[in-house]
């Protein structure tokens, strides 16, 4: 019972004491363990340096080596960190600049270093290494990023050869925003547009002050963003000085990182010259082909000769007045006749020269409608529509109805059996009035497709075999380009075709209202 009685408090204490002698345990254990983890974290920190391109040093104030580590030491040939220590730290690390930052650290200053050691390019840190009261030595980090410098040399020689590339360049080159402003451009384009230098190039607007017509513009740049490039487009440019020259636009568009349109870069080639040579070797062939012609319309010519050679041998002989006055007129008829072939081959033999002059679009349309009225014939009305005010314009004003009948009468060819023949004049962009646009309309058979490429070129006829010269449209062409417009034929909604030109205004900074509602309309039936 005494044995018992004596139990009960030792093993009351034994609970009550249990508690700490856990934490005793864990207390010894993580002891232990405390020890031991810097030591397992130096082997860690030991196998990366050792593996990493950099190098550890660390030196006494002799610049002697105590303390050497990195895998990049095997890059300038040291397979051996061991055979480093008590060697001078100038073994690695030659030359006056590193031997002045050493010194600096000496003196308690870190500082940053770039050297080239054995061909490979390091970034090096020396730090000072401080004792209680004074500083004993340096710490010495370099990291080798060689491939970074090559990288970057790599990427510097790239952008000075892209550079020489763009600059050198025989083709005008450019980098512009959306709206038209130059950001790049090089010597070339300099030279193309007449100007004298770079920076007074860069200061000037694409679209405004290079490009002939800003609606044409517009809708090239619109056409650039919707399908992202345009190849070989044919386009008008304007020099500083004024006259023109003949361009093939190539540009792709630029898009930011979102993938939004940022700016268009082109290149501009000169072909002015080459397609003066161009038209030189068509004039020969055009004198090759007006000999054959020739050849032709002197038979026809013959013909008619002998009409008249004919009926002046009758004259001769004693006839009655009614008889001389038949004859009379069939002679007049077959001069008449060998007239027009003359004319027609003294007009495809000549080039086209322009005189112009400010006339008013309006009147100059009002002007032709009797003659038009004239041309059409008994079976085709005329409708012309002509707004009060318009912008002038410079223009030859013969040369310009000679392109309007030949478009009239090619709408009227398009209606063999009669109807009506449109003409209207309008001002596409009334703010700004840099355009008139005349318009020609038919409804006839529209153009099929095979034609509509080379609609505009010398003898290509809509007409049919043996029927027109092919010239005609041809001849409009011509007369617009060296008005510096724009001739086009779009088929007309409900059948038919639009044949349009769009020249450019007088003076388009003082532009008057063109959308005025009172219209003048000759109708002739």
């Amino acid at each position: 019972m005494l044995a018992l009685a004596m139990h009960k408090p030792f093993t009351a204490l034994a609970a009550w004491m249990r508690p700490f002698g856990t934490a005793l345990r864990r207390g010894l254990s993580h002891r232990r363990m405390s020890r031991a983890a810097p030591i397992e974290e130096a082997a860690r920190w030991r196998v990366i340096v050792d593996e990493a391109p950099v190098i550890e040093l660390i030196c006494d104030r002799r610049a002697r080596i105590s303390t050497a580590a990195g895998g990049a030491l095997t890059l300038i040939g040291i397979e051996d960190a061991a055979t480093l220590v008590g060697e001078d730290v100038s073994r690695i690390f030659p030359g006056v600049e590193f031997a002045t930052g050493y010194e600096a650290a000496l003196q308690g200053h870190a500082n940053m270093l770039e050297l080239e050691v054995a061909e490979r390019s390091f970034s090096i840190r020396i730090e000072p290494l401080r004792g209680r009261d004074a500083v004993l030595g340096a710490f010495v980090f370099a990291s080798d990023h060689s491939e970074k410098v090559r990288a970057q040399r790599e990427a510097a020689c790239a952008r000075h050869d892209y550079k020489a590339l763009f600059d050198e360049s025989n083709e005008a080159l450019y980098v512009c925003s959306i709206d038209g402003r130059l950001q790049l451009a090089n010597d070339a384009l300099v030279r193309l547009l007449g100007h004298e230098s770079l920076a007074q190039l860069m200061a000037a607007d694409l679209s405004r002050d290079f490009f002939g017509l800003r609606d044409d513009r517009a809708r090239a740049i619109a056409e650039i963003l919707a399908a992202g490039s345009v190849e070989g487009r044919a386009v008008r440019v304007k020099r500083r000085d004024g006259s023109v020259r003949q361009v093939l636009e190539s540009c792709t568009l630029l898009r930011d990182a979102d993938g939004e349109p940022s700016g268009i870069r082109g290149m501009l080639q000169d072909v002015t010259d080459v397609r003066r040579a161009a038209r030189q070797r068509t004039d020969e062939e055009r004198a090759e082909a007006a000999a054959t012609l020739g050849a032709a319309a002197a038979h026809d010519f013959n013909n008619h000769l002998t009409i008249v050679a004919a009926n002046l041998e009758l004259l001769r002989e004693d006839l009655e007045a009614g008889d001389r006055e038949m004859h009379a007129l069939r002679i007049m008829k077959a001069v008449r006749g060998a007239r027009d072939v003359c004319e027609r081959m003294t007009r495809l033999a000549r080039p086209l020269e322009c005189a112009p002059r400010s006339i008013d679009p309006g009147s100059f349309l009002l002007d032709h409608a009797s003659a038009i009225e004239d041309l059409l014939g008994p079976a085709w009305s005329l409708e012309m529509r002509v707004p009060v005010v318009l912008p002038r314009i410079e223009a030859d004003a013969s040369l310009l109805s000679q392109a309007l009948m030949n478009l009239c009468t090619n709408a009227r060819d398009a209606m063999p059996e009669g109807g009506t023949v449109e003409v209207d004049l309008a001002c596409p962009d009334a703010v700004r009035g840099e355009v008139v646009e005349i318009r020609v309309m038919d409804r006839g058979g529209g153009i099929p497709p095979e034609l509509r490429r080379q609609l505009f070129r010398p003898f290509v006829s809509t007409k049919g075999p043996g029927r027109g010269s092919g010239l005609g449209l041809w001849i409009a062409r011509r007369v617009t380009d060296l008005h510096g417009g724009v001739i086009e034929a779009t088929p007309r909604p409900g059948g038919g075709t639009i044949f349009s030109i769009r020249l450019p205004t007088q003076d388009a900074a003082a532009t008057r209202d063109a959308s005025s509602s009172g219209i003048m309309r000759a109708t002739a039936v």
